[in-house]
């Protein structure tokens, strides 16, 4: 009965965290937007001054990659440990159309963030038994 309300009261905070991530994904697609339009309208001053000068060099090389630049962000996207805002901000830096971008962010971040998700769940649920 013990282990059963364990599991109980797991479950429980299991649908509080779902309702938490699917508020992030919005949150953060938002702010991934942002930076796009933010690097867009003020360009690369405020990108260099953002996310550091020697990160702007590092990538910047991609933003010369056209279509190529297009691919990679969004396959970097789905990667939960890649430098999403320094690429939102480079991405506002190309030709990059705002719906491409959006739609790459729509469709990349919220399936990300639940993979990542649904890893840590899969974790807590086997680890919760144990206690």
């Amino acid at each position: 009965s013990g282990r059963h309300c364990k599991k109980h009261i797991f479950f429980r905070y299991a649908r509080l965290f779902q309702h938490i991530v699917d508020h992030l994904s919005v949150c953060i697609c938002a702010g991934s937007f942002a930076a796009f339009l933010l690097a867009r309208k003020y360009g690369r001053d405020l990108v260099c001054s953002i996310t550091g000068k020697k990160a702007y060099e590092k990538y910047s090389y991609w933003l010369n990659g056209g279509k190529k630049f297009d691919v990679l962000f969004a396959a970097a996207i789905f990667f939960p440990f890649a430098p999403d805002d320094l690429l939102c901000y480079l991405a506002g830096l190309t030709k990059m159309t705002s719906r491409r971008f959006l739609a790459i962010i729509l469709l990349g971040k919220p399936v990300s963030i639940a993979l990542y998700s649904l890893g840590l769940w899969m974790f807590m649920t086997k680890l919760i038994p144990m206690f």
